[in-house]
């Protein structure tokens, strides 16, 4: 080992991107460095030189030449902009980011979201190369809501090293769109259906109902229904009685005490209702 100062960094090249990261010293031979995040694509080879400070600047290990190591694709990590618990809506209005190193910018590749239980529930989407980023296409997911793979394949091929950076998870949640009649009784009484998705949950290889409360809710006040759950994409509940008479009121779907998703949360009128005095006679 050279007779160096107490401060190492790695100095990293691949093409013409340099990268610079700080390395530990774990014995007196020994010192470590963690690769860098590339924002380039395409697999190639990796020069890294050892550095320390001594004398007020940077100086280069010349006695320990140039190392070479090979930079392979691999997908890192998952990113979601969708904000609601932590998943991606089933109605397919977010889009999933994937982290990923290595992968040539004129590449074509997919995302294939899958069924960790049922690996013949999956969907396929076109994903979209951008420096360090792969973006999937807008998905739309048809079965129950539940934990998926996600996993990158490009050329033909699935990328990565390993079955560990390979795929990555993310939980489906349900969402919902529309509901009917878009009018009711004050007094109560009458259904109103709520239609969306994945309202079903797969949970070890058994379709579970979860527990949804319809919300009504008014300046302040809020009344609640039960839901019947007819199946994956419908759900139906009793208008309650409004105390306050007639009134527009907005109606929340509720799990766990969570608002659903909204498969268009830009549209302000869709979870809006009119309780009057008069049943609707123009539903929709």
């Amino acid at each position: 080992m050279c007779d160096c100062g107490s401060s190492f960094r790695c100095r990293m090249k691949v093409g013409d991107e340099t990268q610079t990261v700080d390395a530990s010293r774990l014995d007196f031979r020994t010192v470590r460095c963690t690769t860098p995040r590339w924002n380039r694509g395409g697999s190639g080879s990796m020069a890294v030189r050892l550095q320390y400070w001594k004398g007020g600047a940077w100086v280069t290990a010349d006695e320990t030449g140039e190392l070479s190591s090979q930079l392979v694709p691999a997908v890192l990590a998952e990113q979601t902009n969708n904000h609601f618990f932590g998943g991606v809506s089933a109605s397919g209005d977010t889009r999933f980011v994937l982290y990923h190193a290595g992968v040539k910018a004129a590449a074509l590749c997919i995302c294939r979201f899958s069924s960790l239980e049922f690996e013949a529930q999956n969907v396929v989407v076109t994903a979209h190369v951008f420096h360090s980023n792969v973006t999937c296409g807008q998905m739309q997911w048809p079965y129950e809501a539940q934990v998926v793979r996600v996993r990158l394949e490009c050329d033909g091929s699935l990328v990565g090293a390993s079955p560990v950076n390979t795929t990555v998870s993310v939980k489906i949640l349900p969402y919902w769109g529309f509901r009917t009649p878009a009018s009711g009784l004050a007094s109560g009484g009458n259904n109103v259906t709520v239609e969306g998705g994945s309202f079903l949950a797969l949970l070890d290889g058994s379709i579970h109902v979860p527990e949804y409360v319809c919300s009504f809710q008014h300046t302040g006040a809020a009344v609640t229904s039960a839901v019947a759950v007819s199946n994956n994409t419908h759900l139906t509940c009793e208008v309650p009685a409004w105390i306050k008479g007639a009134a527009t009121v907005e109606l929340h779907l509720l799990q766990n005490g969570a608002v659903v998703h909204r498969s268009n949360p830009f549209v302000d009128d869709l979870g809006t209702c009119s309780w009057q005095g008069v049943p609707c006679l123009a539903c929709g």
